[in-house]
């Protein structure tokens, strides 16, 4: 993966706009998908309350993960299950602490499953059905 740049939104450090295109490779189910994050689009990278910073920094080795993961759930390219299991893979892959990735992964699924969104989509996808 290449480096991100990326400059501040604001006057705070909490939102960041991305300046160039960002390509990545990630999976969904058993298939590789390229995905394009475009440039200009603005990320939290981790969206992690105060409190957990000196354990989660917003950013850290798992800052593009969090983007693109920003990125899949805004977009509504992959289902926001696909989202986070990206996520995931992401974090892995660029040596994030095994139980750290873990933690970040069980945080996003339970709050995809809790505010409803899991549920939203897949009542979507009934009423699309033919």
């Amino acid at each position: 993966m290449s480096e991100l740049k990326f400059s501040i939104v604001g006057n705070s450090m909490r939102r960041w706009r991305l300046l160039e295109d960002f390509n990545v490779r990630i999976r969904v189910g058993v298939k590789v998908q390229s995905v394009v994050v475009p440039r200009y689009f603005v990320t939290d990278f981790a969206s992690v309350p105060r409190i957990f910073h000196v354990i989660f920094p917003p950013t850290g080795k798992y800052g593009i993960a969090a983007m693109v993961h920003d990125y899949l759930c805004e977009s509504g390219v992959v289902s926001r299950k696909e989202a986070d299991l990206a996520f995931y893979d992401l974090m892995k892959k660029n040596d994030v602490r095994p139980w750290k990735a873990k933690v970040m992964f069980a945080v996003a699924r339970t709050y995809a499953v809790l505010s409803g969104i899991d549920r939203r989509e897949r009542d979507a996808r009934k009423v699309a059905a033919p």
